[in-house]
């Protein structure tokens, strides 16, 4: 198998967030792909609380965010920004 090197450089401003979110805790951090599938400078974060509670944030390189909440096994997600705020998603999107 050929050996392979993930390098990320968080901005600042990500760095920022993500110090919210994990404190000094383990990051589980991975850089989008955009439709080339290339990486693109947004950052994902996954924040694992216990089996109900997950959080998976999207994170631009100014530090803005939102992120997407479990609502209990087979509820599904519920997004919301950076403020708490739910975001109401457009069914074209399906």
């Amino acid at each position: 198998m050929t050996r392979r090197i993930i390098h990320i450089e968080p901005t600042d401003a990500q760095w920022e967030v993500l110090d919210d979110i994990y404190g000094l805790g383990t990051m589980f951090v991975a850089n989008d792909r955009g439709r080339g599938r290339e990486p693109t400078s947004i950052l994902w974060a996954e924040l694992i609380v216990d089996d109900n509670e997950v959080r998976l944030y999207r994170i631009e390189p100014d530090g803005a965010f939102t992120y997407e909440e479990l609502e209990g096994l087979n509820h599904g997600w519920t997004k919301y920004d950076q403020d708490g705020n739910e975001i109401e998603e457009d069914d074209d999107d399906e």
